[in-house]
């Protein structure tokens, strides 16, 4: 892959971000000099779509589950038979999701490199198969990745098509509309059997029933100048005597 023509994948306005994947091979701890932990080199825009924490070109960066199981965090150094490394940032990255867990137990290295690529990251939102059309520009010359090109998600198991009719229609909030116009169904109602218990009481005290429509307006205008009116707190001061006597 031309790692140069793979980022220039982000200038498409349907590509979010772009970069190159450098497989390196394995790196070896001193404190676990059998144990082989696979290495790779990502470029920035690799870095951006992982969230890389402060990114940097030639720093050095961890997984979570690395870091928990070596007590490793920003700025500690790592003792390897290559030589030391020193922690740059720790990403998140798991492996439960479906999405490819190769580095989710790596050791990555931020970089900018001319080198041929062993891969091409792009991401997409919403999903399309526009770049499909420009990926066969990223294979390099003189070589066999176009016969051997595969284009894939990143996560196989959430799809790669995005139903946004599905979607809305099946969203959790599609019960809420419903919902609030039976609430308000409800409140109206109880306020309208108030009301007619209101009248009935009227009439029965002996109250007009052509004199209804007024009660109910003017009852309706002292609600609403209540609500309105503010009434300002008042302070009083003690009174002070002076002179006196007997």
């Amino acid at each position: 892959m031309n790692p140069t023509a793979c980022s220039d994948l982000a200038r498409l306005n349907a590509v979010d971000n772009a970069g190159a994947i450098w497989e390196l091979g394995s790196i070896k701890m001193s404190a676990l000099p059998r144990v082989e932990v696979p290495l790779f080199a990502v470029s920035p825009g690799v870095a951006s779509m992982l969230e890389f924490p402060d990114i940097r070109s030639g720093g050095v960066y961890i997984p979570e589950e690395l870091s928990e199981r070596w007590q490793a965090t920003r700025g500690s150094v790592l003792e390897s038979l290559s030589g030391p490394l020193v922690v740059h940032g720790v990403y998140k990255y798991s492996e439960q999701d479906g999405r490819d867990p190769r580095l989710a137990n790596a050791v990555v290295v931020v970089r900018d490199s001319n080198q041929k690529a062993s891969e091409c990251w792009f991401s997409v939102w919403p999903p399309s198969k526009t770049p499909d059309q420009y990926v066969l520009g990223v294979v390099a010359s003189g070589g066999n990745d176009e016969a051997s090109l595969q284009i894939a998600p990143l996560n196989p198991t959430v799809g790669q098509q995005f139903d946004f009719a599905r979607e809305y229609t099946n969203r959790v909030t599609a019960i809420s509309a419903p919902a609030v116009v039976a609430v308000f169904g409800l409140v109206a109602l109880s306020g309208m059997m108030r009301r007619r218990m209101e009248t009935a009481g009227s009439l029965h005290a002996g109250a007009r029933y052509r004199n209804r429509p007024f009660r109910i307006l003017l009852v309706g205008v002292r609600r609403g100048r209540s609500n309105l009116c503010y009434k300002s707190p008042t302070i009083s001061h003690p009174s002070r005597r002076t002179g006196g006597g007997l």
